[in-house]
Formats: C-alpha cells, sequence, structure tokens
C-alpha cells in the first residue's frame, strides 16, 4: 500500500514536532553547562509508558547519554495510566526549571487530545517540543474483507459501513 505524500509529510510533521525528551539541547551543552542548570536534583525523564517496552528503552539510552555528558543524575520514571496522560501531567505540573522530561509519542501528543474532552493538557500550550528521539512508523491496516487497498477506500468503506467501521490506537 503506497501512502500519499500529504500523509507522509503530516506524520513526519507531527513526529518531528512532538516525540521528544529534552536530551538535544542538554546532550549539546558543555560538560561545565551541567553546573549552572537551575535545580539542584536529579534530571527526571517520565514516560508514560510500562517499563521495559521500546520506550522506556529509548528515555534510559537518552539519560544514559545526559548523564555521561553532564555529571548530572538522570532518573528514569514510568508513570502508567490513562494511556499516558498521567506522564503528561505530571510534567506539566512539575516546576518548570527543565528537571522534568516528558518522553512522549504521537498517542500522548496528538491522538488522545483528538480522542478525549478533558485532557487535563494542552499539547501546544503547556509543552515545548526539545528534540526528536526516534522514529516509530505507523501502518494503517485492515481486514480483507472490506475490500479497501488504499486509505480512501478504507475511508469510503467506513463512511459506509459507520456500525461496522472502528479503529485502534495504541494506549487508551
Amino acid at each position: 500500500m503506497t501512502v500519499p505524500n500529504r500523509i507522509r509529510t503530516t506524520r513526519r510533521v507531527v513526529l518531528a514536532g512532538f516525540v521528544g525528551a529534552a536530551a538535544g539541547p542538554i546532550l549539546r551543552a558543555p560538560a561545565a553547562r551541567a553546573q549552572t542548570l537551575p535545580f539542584d536534583g536529579p534530571i527526571r525523564i517520565i514516560s508514560g509508558f510500562s517499563a521495559g517496552g521500546s520506550q522506556d528503552t529509548v528515555a534510559r539510552l537518552i539519560g544514559d547519554n545526559i548523564r555521561a555528558k553532564t555529571g548530572r543524575a538522570v532518573i528514569v520514571e514510568n508513570r502508567t495510566g490513562a494511556g499516558s496522560r498521567l506522564a503528561a501531567v505530571a510534567v506539566r505540573d512539575a516546576p518548570a526549571d527543565g528537571a522534568a522530561i516528558l518522553i512522549a509519542n504521537i498517542v500522548t501528543m496528538v491522538l488522545i487530545p483528538l480522542q478525549y474532552a478533558d485532557v487535563k493538557y494542552d499539547t501546544l500550550a503547556d509543552f515545548v517540543p526539545l528534540a526528536r528521539t526516534t522514529d516509530y512508523p505507523n501502518v494503517f491496516a485492515t481486514a480483507a474483507a472490506t475490500g479497501a487497498t488504499d486509505l480512501p477506500g478504507l475511508l469510503a468503506w467506513m463512511k459506509a459501513n459507520p456500525a461496522k467501521a472502528s479503529i485502534g490506537i495504541p494506549a487508551p
């Protein structure tokens, strides 16, 4: 199945803007900058997904790199629940000193706010994207019984069969 360029571009823009952690500015800073951070405690990377998963692994690799570059302690916290909303709210409510960093994905930053009316955070107002950490491919797949062979065909089938149509996304 060929994905139209419009969809490919949109996905890249969303991923580049919202999948991130604050490793970028910290990793590019000289080690001496670690002494000028406005807080004394450890840097916390907060993930809304469980330990041992792909996002946790990425957070720990970034944490190791930040620790090596800055000499600062880094803790990865897995705040699971509510499809990663608890982690997002924890970072939103943390002091604005840079000590709490959210590692998030498209589900946390885009899909949940589109799916739920009362999210408790505003992706654009409450967070600043700092670094793109990874690319996780997202694909559309459907049962062969729909007869759809591309995304426009699937959307047409869904409009014609709303009682049979459903969609699944990771997390919530």
